[in-house]
């Protein structure tokens, strides 16, 4: 099966993505006050993650994956 990602998608896409970033950012502030710095610093490496994603989505072209259906 292929399916196409259109502008359109990979708005949506990025979109998750920062929405991601955000909670995740939170949490980490949350983990930092608690004193939970070692589970607050994965949270602040998936922030950083979340939003590397979104901006490669914001920039990339459309394109298409193929995949197999479960």
């Amino acid at each position: 099966m292929n399916r196409r990602f259109d502008d359109s998608d990979l708005q949506t896409l990025a979109n998750i993505c920062e929405a991601a970033a955000n909670r995740f950012h939170e949490n980490a502030v949350t983990l930092r006050q608690m004193k939970m710095t070692d589970l607050a610093s994965q949270f602040e490496q998936q922030e950083k993650e979340a939003r590397d994603l979104s901006s490669l989505f914001m920039n990339a072209e459309p394109f298409e994956v193929t995949y197999e259906s479960a």
